[in-house]
């Protein structure tokens, strides 16, 4: 239960330092508590799912399929949540951010993966 909570930690943190960095994504923090939430049920439940059915793409395209497939998540998760953005080129691009910043963030929180 302790790693879940700095795991959503570590994922809020990442979602205010991509508010911070993009214009075109935003959120107020009732919705980044929100989004949280929301994004690690999804990351936990939905993504296992579309990386198994995507897997044919995923080698075709020697993994780049797998940086759609994160947009795709992170898209959702800003639908139920109704956080803004832009287009989905910027959920693309703080979907890379995302999984940068998180990576970092979790290894300076100590979680090791």
């Amino acid at each position: 239960m302790n790693k879940l909570f700095l795991r959503m930690l570590a994922l809020g943190l990442s979602l205010w330092i991509i508010d911070i960095l993009m214009a075109s994504i935003s959120f107020e923090t009732t919705s980044l508590i929100y989004l949280t939430i929301v994004l690690t049920v999804l990351n936990a439940f939905v993504k296992p799912f579309l990386q198994l059915i995507s897997l044919p793409l995923t080698i075709m395209s020697l993994g780049f399929f797998y940086l759609i497939i994160n947009a795709i998540v992170l898209s959702i998760a800003f639908t139920i949540t109704n956080a803004g953005a832009n287009s989905f080129f910027a959920i693309f691009i703080a979907s890379i951010l995302l999984s940068i910043i998180n990576s970092m963030v979790s290894s300076f929180i100590g979680i090791e993966k």
